[in-house]
C-alpha cells in the first residue's frame, strides 16, 4: 500500500471534519446555552465589553459591511466545496 500525498489518503479525508465538528461544537454549544441563560455570558457580549462598544447600538450597514461580509461568505464557500466535496482544488 503507498503512503503520501499522491495515494489520495491524507489526515484530511477523516481527521479534518471530525476535528473541524468538534471544534465549531465546542464553541456553538456553551455560546447557544449562554444567549438562552444570560446574553451577558456570551463571547460576542465580551468582545463588545472590550472594544467599548455598545451592543445595542444598531446602524445601518455600510458599503464596507457588505463587503467584508461577501468576501468572508465567499472565502467559507470555497473552503467548504475544497476540504468537503474536493472542488476547486
Amino acid at each position: 500500500m503507498e503512503s503520501g500525498p499522491e495515494s489520495g489518503m491524507t489526515w484530511g479525508t477523516y481527521y479534518w471534519p471530525c476535528w473541524f465538528a468538534i471544534t465549531v461544537m465546542s464553541l456553538l454549544i456553551p455560546e447557544i446555552y449562554a444567549l438562552i441563560s444570560n446574553v451577558n455570558n456570551t463571547q460576542s457580549y465580551w468582545v463588545w465589553k472590550q472594544l467599548e462598544i455598545s451592543p445595542l447600538k444598531t446602524a445601518p450597514w455600510t458599503a464596507v459591511h457588505y463587503l467584508a461580509f461577501g468576501l468572508w461568505l465567499t472565502l467559507m464557500s470555497w473552503l467548504t466545496f475544497h476540504f468537503f466535496f474536493r472542488k476547486f482544488v
